[in-house]
């Protein structure tokens, strides 16, 4: 009975892609007929107003084919994702449909922002962008669900498995009696080839194991002593043992080093979709941890300079600028608005351990910039360095200027920057518990080391279930199941927090 409903996930599984890429086809054909509505610029307002109404009828069409699109058996609620997946969800997933999806999402947002640019009443424009930001936050969290089941189930939709087509008597003597009996190689000079199946292209990188390993796909043995039985668990360079011969260690890597390479590179696509954008007014002043150096300028408009940041790994805060204005006066971004101008791209985020530094701002928590050893280290760190190096350089940490470090005084929790660190009742210093249960025990003192909570002060946006990667610290807040809590442990050198079943997670640089 489990072979039975196998076969039948898989049909349906089948059938769900079928109707997926038919969706996919299907909306954006009706753009490919009407291509005017993408090279073309309206200029009346009767043309603004047809653009309008074709680009909202567009947005209905998407709106009606999500289902189909992201699989009813991956969603719940209202168009959420389902965690966790059924046979059939996974199934769906681990079929690459990803790429289709992404596909999708951007073009649905785009047509809102198509909208909002041709409407000719502001409140229309205001509604439309708001849309788009909406159904962002959607495919933000869609678009990491089908990402994670991607990863995490895409062994059962199954890479090659080592297999070899040869004759019967492989591998086998004969007997062959006449008054005396002796032993013959019943397969002389046979060759052993990979069966269909085994030989074809893995679907996630279109190439054979042959391919992508440089193996040998058959086995030639001359005798018996040459013809393993089971060439794929057999062992590997041995001398007329079918040396060269693919065998299971091959196939059981293409699945890890797909993984290892499609992770980073589909993770960059789906952080697209879940990085929110806020002025740093809204974002109560919270600025770049370091200085952020400016790693590419060109012109676009507001919108695609969002995106391009939105894209890029290493973006982590833009800057747009309408031609002929102040870079420094106010702006109030219009991301409907066609209007060329002047985009930046910054990198911000945290230098890593032992990376060059001029101010402790651009050290990650734990670490400071020294005096005398302009590196991003720890107090063993510059020991350990000055050691090695036969030097007597400065380890004085240089002061953070925005925030401050372990064992620095403080008046409340919101000022510490580690993110374990807490400015404790008894003790008004930037400790971590064990740090502050230490230092009573030490001083033969019993100062409260109650930790002063800390303030939820920034603005955050839920991507749902997706990893976490290239962080240089996390801690974990065991016992926490209050959001709202997380979010305030989520302090000044945090930018991200998880709440799972055993507690809240924040990290550093995620």
């Amino acid at each position: 009975m489990e072979e039975v409903q196998t076969m039948i996930t898989d049909a349906l599984v089948q059938q769900n892609l079928a109707t997926a890429y038919v969706t996919m086809t299907g909306v954006l054909s009706t753009w490919n007929q009407n291509p005017w509505y993408i090279t073309d610029t309206p200029n009346t307002t009767a043309e603004k107003e047809s653009y309008y109404t074709w680009f909202i009828e567009r947005t209905a069409d998407f709106n009606n084919e999500l289902k189909s699109m992201f699989d009813a058996n991956c969603l719940q609620g209202s168009q959420e994702p389902a965690f966790p997946p059924n046979p059939q969800c996974q199934g769906f997933c681990a079929s690459g449909v990803l790429l289709q999806q992404i596909q999708f999402a951007q073009a649905h947002i785009t047509t809102y922002q198509a909208a909002a640019q041709v409407a000719t009443k502001k409140q229309r424009a205001e509604m439309q962008t708001q849309n788009s930001v909406d159904m962002t936050k959607k495919y933000a969290r869609l678009l990491a669900a089908s990402l994670t089941n991607w990863l995490d189930y895409a062994a059962g939709a199954g890479a090659p498995r080592c297999a070899y087509d040869h004759k019967d008597d492989w591998g086998e003597y004969d007997l062959i009696c006449t008054g005396h009996c002796i032993k013959r190689d019943a397969c002389p000079g046979c060759t052993a080839t990979l069966t269909p199946t085994a030989g074809a292209a893995y679907k996630y990188t279109g190439k054979t194991v042959v391919e992508t390993y440089g193996c040998e796909g058959s086995c030639y043995g001359k005798h018996k002593k040459n013809q393993p039985k089971d060439i794929c668990g057999s062992k590997a360079g041995t001398p007329g043992y079918c040396e060269n011969a693919c065998r299971n260690k091959q196939f059981s890597q293409l699945l890890k080093d797909w993984r290892a390479s499609a992770e980073p590179q589909m993770l960059a696509m789906v952080r697209a979709f879940q990085l929110q954008f806020t002025s740093a007014e809204q974002a109560n002043g919270k600025s770049c941890a370091c200085p952020a150096p400016q790693y590419l300028m060109m012109e676009s408009n507001a919108s695609t300079c969002q995106f391009l940041c939105r894209a890029e790994v290493d973006c982590q805060a833009f800057q747009w600028t309408l031609e002929g204005k102040d870079e420094d006066g106010g702006l109030v971004l219009n991301y409907s608005s066609p209007v060329m101008g002047s985009c930046r791209l910054f990198t911000c985020g945290y230098l890593l351990p032992w990376d060059g530094c001029e101010t402790s701002d651009s050290c990650p928590s734990g670490r400071s910039c020294r005096v005398g050893d302009k590196r991003c280290l720890s107090n063993a760190d510059c020991a350990w360095a000055n050691e090695q190096d036969g030097a007597s350089r400065d380890c004085t940490a240089i002061p953070r200027t925005r925030t401050t470090d372990a064992w620095e005084g403080c008046e409340s929790s919101d000022q510490c920057n580690g993110l374990g660190d807490f400015c404790r009742v008894g003790d008004k210093r930037c400790l971590t518990d064990a740090d502050c249960d230490w230092a009573s025990k030490t001083d033969g003192a019993s100062r409260d080391c109650t930790a002063i909570p800390k303030t939820v002060r920034w603005n955050f946006t839920s991507v749902g279930y997706q990893y976490c990667v290239n962080t240089t610290q996390e801690i974990l807040f065991a016992g926490v199941t209050d959001l709202e809590v997380c979010k305030a442990n989520c302090g000044n050198s945090c930018n991200a927090c998880a709440l799972g079943p055993d507690g809240c997670k924040v990290y550093e640089n995620c």
